[in-house]
């Protein structure tokens, strides 16, 4: 699909397409706020890491201050999901077009979401926040653990690190798992736009049911490329570093070099490496059963 099928153009091009739309948004909103003068939560609080290593004190917004910034912040959130849901529906859709060898339109199709922003915002919250209530209910049954640990008198401090240690693993094993029950969701959308959030949810939860094994493996299958990726990133990471660390004071031209040719070398296998997964998703949703 990427070379034969000549695929790997149009991909990359969606994915650079998308990437641009999303930022560029958020660069603009940012420099709207800026010349406006207003202030998001994550400005306080640069602000008061930037006072901390001045050695300056630091004065607490007043609460019609921080509530502006609560406003501002939330809406600058709800932008980024606006336009993540838009950007997830053109590679949805790009995906799709590519295991039904659907070559037309591709430009255009990628840039679909924008037809009905809402309904993919919408749908991509609907997806984080069932991900989010999984997530806080994930640890319930950990908790009782806290208890036996109790009876046993335990150190406070063992018992503490033995809990946070199983909570965190509850979560992530419960979080992939769910991960995975809504792997479809966006395949689903793309497929039959006519379908709502809630369908597309439910529709990926049935399909997925005794294939999520399956996925792992498959997703298991791509650690080479993983590797191989961090392999051509690895000679800027260790320049970067070593300057960072005083034991590199100045790159030489040739190290400059080296550095444009890792970030190149390491961004270009990133991308086809992201889209090799992908489509490996979309034929793994072509030839499970519908």
């Amino acid at each position: 699909l990427l070379w034969r099928e000549k695929w790997a153009g149009r991909l990359l091009v969606t994915g650079l397409v998308m990437t641009f739309v999303l930022a560029g948004v958020m660069f603009g909103l940012d420099a709207v706020y800026r010349a406006m003068g207003v202030e998001t939560l994550a400005d306080l609080q640069r602000s008061k890491l930037e006072m901390g290593m001045s050695g300056l004190d630091f004065v607490s917004p007043s609460s019609n201050a921080t509530f502006r910034m609560s406003l501002a912040t939330l809406f600058q959130n709800f932008i980024q999901q606006l336009f993540s849901g838009i950007a997830m529906m053109g590679v949805a859709l790009m995906l799709v077009k590519a295991i039904r060898g659907r070559k037309e339109g591709w430009f255009g199709d990628a840039l679909v979401g924008f037809r009905t922003p809402f309904a993919m915002f919408w749908l991509w919250f609907r997806v984080q926040l069932q991900m989010l209530l999984w997530a806080l209910c994930a640890p319930m049954p950990v908790l009782f653990v806290g208890g036996v640990l109790a009876a046993l008198g335990l150190p406070q401090a063992v018992s503490a690190a033995i809990l946070s240690v199983l909570i965190v693993a509850t979560v992530v094993l419960v979080l992939v798992w769910v991960g995975y029950r809504y792997r479809l969701v966006w395949l689903l959308k793309a497929a039959h736009p006519d379908w709502g959030a809630g369908v597309c949810i439910r529709a990926s939860v049935a399909m997925m049911a005794g294939w999520k094994r399956r996925a792992l493996s498959l997703d298991w299958s791509y650690w080479p490329w993983f590797l191989l990726t961090a392999l051509a990133f690895s000679p800027g990471f260790a320049l970067v570093y070593l300057h960072a660390a005083g034991t590199l004071a100045e790159f030489s031209s040739g190290q400059v070099l080296a550095l444009v040719l890792a970030t190149v070398g390491g961004s270009v296998l990133g991308q086809m490496t992201f889209w090799y997964i992908l489509l490996g998703h979309a034929v793994f949703f072509r030839e499970i059963p519908q």
